[in-house]
Order: structure tokens, then C-alpha cells, then sequence
């Protein structure tokens, strides 16, 4: 598949390799060079795959009671985790031998984030959000928040980074503890997708809305309609095109004009609600999955009625996720299938 600037669409979407793991898939994510896999377990366990052969190279032990989330440093051999025994911890992924242990002030740690190219790992439990280092020790604590912080995301700089909840979303800074921005709603926002460009903060939201403000004026516009509360979401890299859940169809609102004065695609194919859906690091290429086991490749720009390519598990979907140069998709299942797809 071309590399950025010479986009063609994929013609076969093909299995390199598959793995079971005894456990729901809660969350997959590659290496910052594209050539392992970690794929965490509900229920604990952490397995590291190699791309290459999908041999599973490290298990770690994660959490006891539950593994929640997993984010790799941007530079160096540690993986991140967050559980439901209150901690966040970091393990060597080469070893597999623990690095550190993080306490987050809560029985139950949702989410952790590294900062792109830098070592600070903010960590959200509850209303707690701390700031750690590689070495597991304690670089700030931040106010608690009014709700439980439902998403996390850092800036591409690294200079901040933006948390959801009741209310509306907050962006931090990582020298300061008073949020920079508050980015106002009257619900409970629970996932948060910048625009690559950050012209633009998108939030899906628990009364099946999607809300989105603008950088940085703060102009923000609203869109309604959706079947049930809205978790997926997903810019593709020009920052025009934004993908939705919150139903079987999937919406693509076009951003070049807009997206008040548009009216948005649907993508008709799913059979159940979306679970997971993302853009392609390389062009206008979505990937979407539901509970039906179903993955679609659609192309967007120009759009398609149909998806282009599909594969099917044979358990409903609960985790995608893209290597960074585009070219392989993983794919992990609510009965612990973990499967790597070829696009070419």
C-alpha cells in the first residue's frame, strides 16, 4: 500500500496471522514503530506479539480484578497499564519484568496517556488525575475533577492534554495545575477526538449527541440524532472528514464547509451498533467493526455506498487499531480472537 502522497484505495484485506486469548479483548495497541502488538485481556493479562510471526513474545501478569488500558512510551521499551486495583504500572516490554507501580488515589484506574515524545504518563482513576514519569514517580497531582474523568487524550506537541466529563472537557497543562481551556456542555462528554490539525475538539456525549467546539475561540456547535450515547469517533489525518458511532450506521460529517451547513454520509453494512471505528493514518480509508463481527474498510473521499473490502470474526468486535504506516489492522473480539489483517 503507498506511502502519504501516493494514496491509491486497498484492493485485498488479508489475515497475516490470528491468536486466542482466553479473555474479551479491552484493548489493543501497537508499538510506536509498528512491530509489536499489545493486547490486554478484561480480566488481567497482558500478551506482546510480534508482527512478524504473531509469536506472543512477553505476557505480563497486569492487574489484579481487571485490566482497564495500556498506552506505550513514545520512545522507550515500558508499556503503561491501568487496572482495577487501583494502580497504574509499567513494565519492560523486551523482559516483561515490572518497572514501576503508580497508586492513583482510586480503587479503579480507567485510562493512562503518554505524552508524544516526551516522559510524562498522566493517569486518570475516578475524579483523580495524576502526572507520573518512566521512573513511576509522581509529577503532579491536579484538582479532583466534579465527575469521574471518562477519557484522555493528549495534545500531538505534548504540551497538554484534554480530559472528559461531566460538564464538558478540560485542558490541562502538564506545569500547571489550573485548566487552561474549558470547553462548556451541559452533559456528560465520555470521549474526546482532536482534529490532527487541533482546529477542532470533538466530543461524544451520553444524551446521543456529538459536540465539537472550535480552537481556540471556543465556538461550538451540536449534533443530534444519534440511536444511543456516542463513544466512537474518529478524524481522518486531512482533519476534514469526522466519523461517528452511536448506531449501526456510521455518520461522516464533512468539515470543509461547516459541517452546520452539510449533511453528513451514512454507512450502511453493520448489523449491530458500532463498537469501534478509525481512520486510516494514510488517506480517506475508515475501518469500522461491530457487535455482528463484521469489519468494513470504507473509502470516504471519494465516498463509497458500500464498503470496499470486509472481514468477519465470529464474535462480536471489540477493539481496531491501525500500525502507524497504515498498512495492518488489528482486530480483537469479545471472546479474546485477536486477528492481524493485511491491507494492500
Amino acid at each position: 500500500m503507498p506511502g502519504v502522497g501516493r494514496w491509491r484505495a486497498p484492493r485485498a484485506l488479508s489475515v497475516r496471522w490470528k491468536a486466542e486469548l482466553a479473555d474479551h479483548v479491552i484493548r489493543l495497541a501497537w508499538s510506536p514503530d509498528g512491530t509489536r502488538l499489545a493486547a490486554a485481556e478484561v480480566s488481567g493479562p497482558v500478551t506482546i506479539f510480534d508482527i512478524a510471526t504473531g509469536t506472543a513474545q512477553v505476557r505480563l501478569s497486569g492487574h489484579d480484578f481487571g485490566t482497564t488500558d495500556l498506552a506505550w512510551h513514545p520512545t522507550a521499551d515500558l508499556l503503561a497499564t491501568a487496572g482495577q486495583d487501583g494502580h497504574a504500572r509499567l513494565w519492560d516490554t523486551k523482559s516483561g519484568e515490572p518497572k514501576g507501580v503508580c497508586p492513583a488515589g482510586a480503587a479503579w484506574v480507567e485510562h493512562v496517556a503518554w505524552a508524544p515524545g516526551a516522559d510524562r504518563l498522566a493517569v486518570a482513576a475516578g475524579r483523580k488525575l495524576t502526572l507520573w514519569n518512566a521512573a513511576g514517580q509522581r509529577v503532579r497531582a491536579y484538582p479532583d475533577a466534579k465527575s469521574t474523568i471518562a477519557d484522555l487524550v493528549w495534545s500531538q506537541d505534548g504540551r497538554s492534554f484534554t480530559t472528559a466529563g461531566y460538564g464538558g472537557l478540560m485542558l490541562w497543562s502538564p506545569t500547571s495545575d489550573t485548566p487552561r481551556h474549558h470547553f462548556e456542555h451541559e452533559g456528560s462528554c465520555l470521549a474526546i477526538a482532536w482534529s490532527p490539525d487541533e482546529k477542532f475538539v470533538a466530543a461524544g456525549n451520553q444524551d446521543a449527541t456529538i459536540h465539537f467546539w472550535r480552537h481556540p475561540t471556543g465556538d461550538d456547535s451540536q449534533m443530534s440524532g444519534y440511536y444511543s450515547k456516542v463513544r466512537e469517533l474518529s478524524w481522518d489525518r486531512t482533519s476534514r472528514f469526522l466519523a461517528t458511532g452511536g448506531a449501526p450506521v456510521v455518520t461522516v460529517w464533512d468539515f470543509h464547509a461547516g459541517p452546520e451547513d452539510s449533511t453528513p454520509s451514512s454507512l450502511e453494512a453493520h448489523e449491530e451498533t458500532v463498537t469501534q471505528l478509525e481512520f486510516s493514518p494514510l488517506g480517506p480509508l475508515l475501518a469500522t467493526a461491530a457487535g455482528d463481527g463484521q469489519v468494513f474498510l470504507w473509502l470516504v473521499d471519494p465516498p463509497r455506498e458500500k464498503p470496499i473490502l470486509s472481514h468477519a470474526l465470529t464474535a462480536g468486535i471489540s477493539q481496531l487499531a491501525w500500525t502507524p504506516d497504515g498498512r495492518t489492522l488489528a482486530v480483537g473480539s469479545d471472546e479474546g480472537e485477536v486477528v492481524v489483517l493485511s491491507v494492500s
